[in-house]
């Protein structure tokens, strides 16, 4: 039945998706009431375990089986092939890899590793490995437990932060601030650095402070 024009003033029933415009609404493959999907593909070939799903754009959450408790929203996100639970995805193409969970990934191409859980990627292609945090495009945080803010920051490692475009870390459990070719100012009154360990820097420091170390320049190449 097709109509053209037709203007409804109660309630409209469907006991099947709907294409509106062309584009498929409804409740997506195994017509479960906990599911929802607006788009064509979206939620095409999960099973009867697949609950609590929201997926909006083409091919959203398609071959997801047995995915519960996803909100994905662009082309093809979250569109992977294994078990996926409780993920937020946002952007085109974001979220395929398999098995991740409690993830926030907001981006096109924004993801994180297969297996990994408890992670945030925000930015254009950002990745992330297990329990990592990733803020900036192309950022890539792959390691556990670490995180990188700014647009290229990448570590591979565990335990360690990195801050600043295009900083890297090393070693496991490191904080790198910037580049090499770079200068790291802490200003303000009072300001005082303390570390229980050894400090390692590639370049100079210099302090104007009366603690410690006295008011020069220490040159850690020498």
């Amino acid at each position: 039945v097709i109509c053209k024009g037709t203007t409804a003033n109660g309630s409209l029933v469907a006991s099947a998706d709907i294409y509106v415009n062309g584009v498929r609404v409804g409740l997506g493959q195994n017509v479960n009431t906990t599911n929802t999907c607006v788009g064509n593909g979206a939620l095409s070939s999960t099973n009867a375990s697949s609950t609590f799903n929201t997926a909006i754009g083409y091919n959203a959450l398609n071959q997801s089986y047995g995915a519960s408790g996803n909100t994905a929203v662009g082309t093809n996100a979250l569109n992977s092939i294994t078990v996926n639970i409780n993920n937020t995805v946002v952007g085109a193409g974001a979220g395929t890899a398999n098995g991740i969970g409690s993830c926030t990934l907001i981006g096109n191409n924004a993801q994180s590793i297969t297996g990994s859980a408890n992670t945030v990627s925000i930015g254009q292609s950002a990745n992330t490995g297990d329990k990592c945090i990733a803020i900036g495009n192309s950022s890539n945080i792959s390691g556990s437990t670490s995180t990188g803010v700014g647009y290229g920051t990448s570590s591979t490692h565990n335990f360690s932060t990195v801050l600043g475009y295009n900083a890297v870390s090393t070693a496991n459990s490191q904080v790198v601030l910037g580049t090499e070719s770079e200068t790291v100012i802490c200003k303000g009154t009072g300001t005082s650095i303390t570390a229980s360990g050894a400090i390692s820097a590639v370049g100079t420091i210099t302090t104007t402070s009366t603690g410690g170390m006295n008011s020069r320049v220490y040159n850690l190449d020498e």
